[in-house]
């Protein structure tokens, strides 16, 4: 009996010590994943830490590890994600997925193409897979591929409105009537893409009317030039000449483009001059090309070819002032900007024009370029381009004030204008008010990130703000 009373009080004993040492590691884990649950909205980052805390204390929880990484992508920390999921030992396809957008954040694109292309094998092609293998094989250059597995997306899910659009740019490569339906259901479920889309649209729409294939696909080039999307307007550019070797506009196109991607550029350029001497659109970008690397002279002589092919557009006479003023003859650079307006008296582009032209060279702003850009805003009232030249004006004459008002109620009714966050980033750095400048500058670079206000924007950061 008593051999069975120190049995049972040894057990107890056991027991007693086995609830002590297990107990609370098994409890503190379940408050650490109740922790990540409520986090994993509002702190994401904190969130992976307490799933990845709970993953220790309950090991038979295979499924946290996961969880953390997915939480880790979550909060942009792609390194740690991998760390995660990479201890997972099964991923579902939803983490499956994630792990191949941790490698692709981490930059390691050829393993999230992989991993990607793994899950479409194995049957678990989502949207989601088909959207990101689209994009992967877009940015490799694979645009026959994109295309297939961007329209397989759009039919999995019919409201996934990224798919739509990159399927719409894809096409207008290829087919540019096949590219609007695309692009106009892009903008109907996403009308943030409106504005985009709708510039796009109004180039394929103009590249349609063109009777050769080569022509239109041309059009649809410029018009993803107009996007700023660079790679598939080459694309464009080279299925036109492939269509057409002696269509000489797609050859000069495809010119400026390699240039603009560094890629020369010369060699077409050239190759579209012999195909046709006397066209002024040829001749312009040509000009363009020679700006680009500074050769002024060289440019100057390609706008006066382009004048004298189109001596009744006032554009060219406005490329030509500006290649002369930078050949350091800004007089007979205005003299060009003023027979524009001669050309063109009732267009506002031109005598914004000229107002911006004096206060760039700082050469008869109070003189000519104040009433120049007064004009504009007569002419234009409801363009807040005007207002932007005429606060420009202002702060060249030194009126801060007036300046300032005008750009302030430009961004009162478009917030969205890089130009007058970046104009009133300068003032406020004029007037010492550092905060104010920061924040307009910064606003630029959001606004405008690959163009001249975003750049310069960047510069004055840099220098103000190290």
């Amino acid at each position: 009996m008593n051999n069975h009373r120190r049995f049972l009080l040894s057990a107890g004993i056991l027991i007693l010590i086995i609830t002590l040492v297990v107990l609370p590691p098994v409890t503190a884990g379940f408050v650490d994943l109740s922790q990540a649950d409520a986090l994993a909205s509002s702190d994401p980052g904190q969130a992976a830490q307490e799933y990845d805390s709970a993953a220790r204390l309950l090991p038979w929880r295979t499924d946290l590890r996961e969880k953390a990484g997915l939480a880790a992508l979550a909060d942009e920390n792609p390194t740690l994600a991998l760390h995660f999921l990479e201890q997972s030992p099964r991923l579902t396809p939803t983490g499956r997925l994630a792990f191949g957008d941790a490698h692709y954040r981490s930059g390691n694109v050829q393993s999230a193409l992989e991993i990607w292309e793994q899950l479409r094998k194995d049957g678990l092609g989502s949207m989601q897979v088909y959207n990101r293998l689209g994009h992967v094989y877009y940015q490799l250059g694979r645009y026959d591929e994109a295309i297939v597995t961007f329209r397989i997306a759009t039919k999995l899910d019919t409201l996934d409105s990224d798919s739509h659009y990159m399927l719409g740019l894809l096409l207008a490569t290829q087919s540019p009537e096949d590219a609007l339906s695309m692009l106009i259901r892009a903008a109907q479920l996403d009308p943030k893409l409106d504005s985009t889309i709708q510039g796009i649209r109004r180039g394929l729409n103009l590249a349609l009317l063109s009777s050769g294939k080569a022509a239109q696909l041309t059009g649809a080039g410029r018009a993803l030039v107009a996007a700023r999307a660079w790679t598939l307007a080459k694309e464009a550019f080279i299925n036109a000449a492939e269509m057409d070797s002696h269509y000489a506009p797609a050859w000069a196109w495809l010119g400026y483009v390699n240039q603009v991607l560094d890629e020369g550029g010369l060699l077409e350029l050239n190759r579209a001059l012999e195909l046709d001497p006397n066209s002024a659109e040829i001749r312009g970008l040509r000009a363009v090309f020679f700006m680009r690397d500074n050769l002024f002279e060289e440019a100057q002589v390609e706008f006066e070819a382009a004048a004298r092919l189109e001596p009744q557009s006032p554009g060219w006479q406005v490329a030509l002032g500006d290649v002369v003023a930078r050949t350091g003859d800004v007089p007979r650079g205005l003299a060009y900007f003023q027979h524009a307006i001669e050309l063109s008296p009732r267009s506002a582009d031109y005598w914004r024009a000229l107002a911006n032209f004096t206060v760039d060279y700082n050469y008869g702003v109070q003189e000519t370029g104040l009433p120049a850009a007064l004009q504009a805003r007569a002419l234009a009232p409801d363009d807040p381009q005007s207002s932007v030249t005429l606060g420009r004006v202002y702060f060249a004459i030194n009126d801060l004030t007036t300046a300032e008002k005008l750009w302030l109620d430009v961004l009162e009714a478009n917030p969205d204008i890089p130009a007058a966050h970046l104009y009133l980033g300068v003032l406020y750095l004029q007037k010492d008010q550092s905060e104010s400048a920061y924040l307009h500058l910064e606003q630029a670079v959001t606004l405008d990130p690959g163009g001249p206000y975003g750049a310069q924007a960047s510069r004055m950061l840099a220098q103000y703000f190290p």
